[in-house]
């Protein structure tokens, strides 16, 4: 399975895994400060604007770059696999996770669904799950036995390139917020 490396990529990606982990936990919090109740909802509906912007951009960087690689695809160490990795048997493994990052991130244009606590944790939690590779190699090799466990085993390597997803996700929206003077109206 070809992953996309652009830094784009990675950012949107790291924006995506952020939102799934951190906004159910911002979600729990509670406090009785004013200001500290206005950040919180400040970052979360930044939050919800970059999930929705990255996942219409995530997509059109994922069709070009598909775009790309089958224009070349002559071009590749195996006749065919490009073909077989469009069309074949394991289709649903390259485009189930831009399809879901699509689709989910665009149900947060509803204003009656991401405002409900249930529904932002919900969907969070989707985002986080339901694209990701592991997810679908479990899914797709379920019925071969211990083959699926394989797939799910943590490694130290995933969770540091956990961690590091949510400190990218974190550092983007303060950035954002940063950029819009949105802490200046906190002040006033």
């Amino acid at each position: 399975m070809p992953e996309h490396n652009s830094i784009l990529s990675i950012l949107l990606r790291s924006i995506f895994i952020g939102f799934g982990f951190v906004i159910p936990v911002i979600s729990f919090l509670k406090t009785s400060d004013l200001k500290k109740l206005h950040i919180k909802d400040l970052f979360v509906l930044t939050a919800v604007q970059a999930v929705r912007i990255g996942g219409i951009l995530y997509t059109i960087l994922f069709i070009v770059q598909s775009c790309l690689m089958y224009s070349n695809k002559n071009e590749t160490a195996w006749p065919g696999s490009v073909d077989y990795m469009f069309f074949g048997t394991y289709w649903f493994v390259y485009w189930f996770p831009p399809a879901m990052f699509l689709l989910l991130s665009q149900l947060l244009w509803i204003k009656k669904l991401y405002l409900k606590k249930t529904f932002l944790i919900i969907l969070s939690l989707f985002l986080l799950m339901l694209p990701s590779y592991r997810t679908i190699a479990f899914i797709v090799n379920i019925g071969k036995g211990m083959d699926a466990i394989k797939f799910s085993v943590v490694t130290p390597f995933s969770i540091l390139e956990f961690v590091l997803n949510i400190i990218v996700f974190i550092f983007i929206i303060f950035t954002i917020m940063l950029a819009g003077n949105k802490f200046k109206k906190i002040k006033e």
